[in-house]
């Protein structure tokens, strides 16, 4: 987190045509890049439950419906007689607590370098688009 609020405090001090063009390319880049691997990810995904519901119908593959369901009941059950359960909620902090200094950073990161943020999600926008 350190090395971001460097770099972009060292960002805003450059003149507004190069964060525009920093933001901008980087977000290109980030944007196309991502999509493209979602695209793989998305197909990958979709083969394999294509493959393996085949399978299920020539009879190549059997699943044991009855013992995952017994083996998912007993599980619930174990976890529900736990004496610990309350417990262990009374030592975790909330997520407001969790959460909120790392929120507060990155809030005043972005604040403080928006026009390099704005670049930086119009380039990501424009990658998606073009790929």
């Amino acid at each position: 987190m350190d090395i971001l609020v460097s770099a972009t405090s060292a960002m805003c001090k450059q003149s507004p045509y190069i964060q525009i063009v920093v933001g901008a390319s980087g977000g290109f880049v980030v944007g196309f890049t991502l999509l493209k691997i979602f695209k793989i990810v998305a197909f990958t995904t979709g083969t394999t439950i294509i493959v393996v519901e085949l399978a299920l119908q020539s009879n190549i593959v059997t699943i044991p419906w009855d013992s995952i369901f017994k083996s998912f009941s007993t599980d619930e059950e174990r976890e529900s007689r736990s004496p610990d359960r309350g417990r262990l909620r009374e030592r975790q902090a909330s997520p407001e607590q969790r959460y909120a200094d790392p929120l507060e950073s990155i809030k005043k990161t972005v604040l403080n370098s928006a026009r390099l943020c704005f670049s930086f999600l119009g380039g990501v926008l424009i990658g998606m688009g073009v790929s």
